[in-house]
């Protein structure tokens, strides 16, 4: 169970942190679900909420209404998690009926994805080199170009970026080792020559690291890796200084967990991603796993030294690509 799951005040703390932990012990992260409960909790609290019978399909309207979310898709997903809860609670005999009747919001079409080129992609790293230092932050412009190369090149979600520590580099067998990612699977991700001497030319500037150190860190002690939400909004930085003019219907990039945009870049091992598919900010994963060589997918650890094969990647999912 995460520590931060004891730390609810509602009236439904014990069942929150519960639910989680039923959860976990399945093999889920939750820690989307974990954030949306969070702000259940704190309404809960604000309403001086005492006792279950309180939590009506009125109250739950009121907590859904005061979250300021302007597209379907983020309602939806708050919806989503409080109604999931409640079900929970009922299936374990906790609720006699949920009190949810909220429907969904209706959402539109999905727009089509804008696709990076070549010279976009390799414009989008030069603009990420350049960043300058802050107070806030120093040798931004070696960290995300890296970020977003390792990214690129590797097809890493974001979250899976920001984490890596100094023992997830093995630098001997060229891999990156990724640990407790989506469903809590861990996971060898090998990488190529160029890729190599930009993680060398890194290391040998930090200098010696602990092994548990996160590798990318702005904190002058490096206590702290990096966030995804700061990813995020670096690349929202960087995008309109790119001049680049969305098709009509084309929805503009966002730098979401599957990874940055880029059908290539300069220091990603010459893997041609110009044909891919993708569904949102660049390489998506799926798509990736099951398009390029065998020789490049990730492996699980279990198989280093077998025949690679590519992981996460349903039937349906490679007749799609």
């Amino acid at each position: 169970m995460n520590p931060e799951t004891s730390q609810f005040q509602g009236v439904l703390a014990g069942e929150m942190t519960d639910f989680l932990r039923h959860q976990r012990a399945l093999g889920k992260r939750f820690d989307n679900e974990e954030a949306g409960l969070r702000l259940f909790d704190q309404y809960l609290v604000e309403q001086k909420i005492e006792t279950g019978t309180k939590i009506t399909p009125d109250l739950v309207d009121a907590f859904l209404t005061s979250r300021p979310r302007r597209r379907p898709r983020s309602y939806n997903n708050l919806l989503s998690v409080v109604r999931r809860f409640f079900k929970w609670l009922v299936r374990q005999q906790r609720w006699l009926q949920s009190p949810v009747q909220n429907r969904p919001r209706h959402a539109t079409a999905a727009q089509t994805t804008f696709l990076f080129d070549r010279a976009q992609a390799r414009q989008l790293l030069e603009l990420a080199a350049k960043l300058p230092d802050n107070n806030h932050g120093r040798h931004r412009g070696d960290i995300y170009f890296l970020v977003f190369a390792l990214m690129y090149g590797l097809g890493l979600r974001v979250a899976e970026a920001t984490r890596l520590c100094r023992q997830d580099v093995d630098l001997e067998r060229k891999v990156l080792v990724i640990r407790e990612t989506k469903f809590l699977k861990s996971r060898l991700v090998p990488f190529g020559p160029k890729i190599e001497a930009r993680l060398r030319e890194y290391l040998m500037r930090e200098g010696a690291l602990e092994p548990t150190t996160p590798l990318f860190s702005f904190a002058r002690d490096r206590s702290k890796p990096i966030t995804t939400t700061t990813v995020t909004q670096t690349f929202h930085v960087l995008w309109p200084r790119l001049g680049l003019k969305v098709p009509v219907g084309a929805a503009p990039p966002a730098c979401t967990a599957s990874a940055i945009p880029s059908p290539l870049a300069p220091c990603c091992d010459g893997i041609d991603r110009a044909s891919i598919p993708s569904n949102g900010c660049g390489i998506f994963r799926p798509s990736w796993d099951t398009s390029i060589p065998p020789q490049r997918r990730s492996i699980s650890p279990s198989r280093l030294n077998c025949s690679t094969k590519p992981i996460n990647a349903s039937i349906a999912l490679r007749r799609r690509c």
